[in-house]
């Protein structure tokens, strides 16, 4: 199993607005709820974990789980053009974590290996 360090576009809904000040709530309209934590790889599943300090702005912190089996295309995406993604579709709806180049680079690898 691989674990790499990561941020996860959950749904803006997951933001637990009481707890987030406004400015940060306007960026977030703007460009999504980025969450931060790692991604875990194996032969299996590829699994989502919050870390604690992104846990505490979020409504639902249970692990985001995607069976390697249910993946349907993995890509490059973009935000704002400067940041690189790596997209999952998976079960019709698309995942999206944005990690630093090295890290994306292996991340791809790793889910286009064979499972």
């Amino acid at each position: 199993m691989e674990v790499l360090t990561c941020n996860f576009l959950m749904p803006l809904e997951n933001v637990d607005e009481a707890s987030v000040p406004q400015a940060a709530m306007r960026w977030g309209r703007r460009l999504g709820n980025w969450v931060g934590g790692s991604v875990a790889i194996d032969n299996v599943d590829i699994t989502f974990r919050m870390n604690a300090m992104n846990a505490k702005f979020q409504k639902d912190t249970s692990d985001v789980v995607i069976p390697r089996q249910q993946i349907e295309s993995v890509g490059e995406g973009s935000l704002l053009r400067f940041f690189r993604t790596v997209d999952i579709k998976a079960n019709g709806r698309l995942f999206r974590f944005r990690l630093m180049s090295k890290r994306r680079k292996q991340f791809l690898s790793l889910l286009n290996q064979k499972q």
